[in-house]
């Protein structure tokens, strides 16, 4: 069984973060390991507070993991302050770990900041490097580059600068787009690839931490990167048709 980390952020309302991402584990089958670096108190409409977890705390919980599991593969979500950023980065040195999807998550679906900025350039200048996949949104892809995404020459300028930053990889997804359509684009580099499929309708919690969590768990199965995207686009299409709406705010999606 494959043991996967997730570095992230709590939600309670189980949509997203460590929980959605523990939840994606167990229902693909792997060994699901979490160390958290921020607490969060938010629910369907908004992101309340956050709280970040001191520096020594979070050494540990990775230190701790380490000395009973070979960790196969990580992906991180929210990672509110800088020395969160440099003490994983420090650890996925040290530890030799190939596989890690960075799932830059600055803003919340409510529009609150769940990254400092100070944590936002040591991602850049330190983690980002030793990715194999990135998997920003449009919005979180502009704030990363400072590139207006407005039509395709501008899609691939991006792509370009985020290739740029030294991960492997890029996947650009497209959900937060008002397009009838949501495509996501794939880039090595050299190749650009583009997935298309129909917008579901209302607005969904979770689905960018439900799509690298699955990304990372098929990639660290084996499957190559395009194929790897193609299940993980095709998880959270299921995880959105069995979403369940609690309460006038964002829905919950149903891994």
């Amino acid at each position: 069984m494959k043991n996967i980390l997730t570095f992230a952020g709590s939600d309670p309302t189980g949509g997203a973060g460590i929980q959605l991402d523990l939840k994606v584990f167990l229902r693909l089958k792997v060994r699901g390991l979490s160390v958290i670096n921020a607490v969060t108190a938010q629910n369907t409409k908004r992101v309340h507070s956050v709280f970040a977890l001191p520096p020594g705390i979070i050494k540990k919980q990775l230190y701790a993991l380490s000395e009973s599991f070979r960790i196969d593969a990580v992906k991180t979500g929210m990672i509110y302050e800088k020395e969160a950023v440099l003490i994983l980065s420090r650890f996925i040195r040290a530890q030799g770990i190939g596989h890690l999807i960075v799932d830059p998550i600055i803003t919340s679906s409510t529009g609150r900041r769940l990254m400092s900025a100070g944590a936002m350039r040591a991602l850049k200048e330190r983690l980002l490097p030793l990715s194999e996949v990135i998997t920003p949104n449009l919005k979180e892809a502009e704030l990363l580059t400072g590139i207006r995404i407005s039509d395709r020459d501008s899609v691939l300028e991006t792509l370009k600068r985020l290739h740029s930053f030294g991960c492997r990889y890029v996947v650009l997804t497209g959900g937060d787009s008002s397009d009838r359509w949501v495509r996501d684009y794939l880039f090595d580099g050299r190749e650009l690839m583009v997935f298309r499929s129909l917008r579901f309708p209302h607005q969904y919690h979770g689905t960018g931490c439900c799509f690298s969590a699955s990304l990372t768990v098929f990639l660290a199965e084996g499957l190559n990167v395009k194929e790897a995207v193609k299940r993980a686009r095709q998880f959270v299409q299921r995880a959105i048709r069995n979403s369940d709406r609690v309460d006038d705010g964002l829905r919950l999606i149903g891994v």
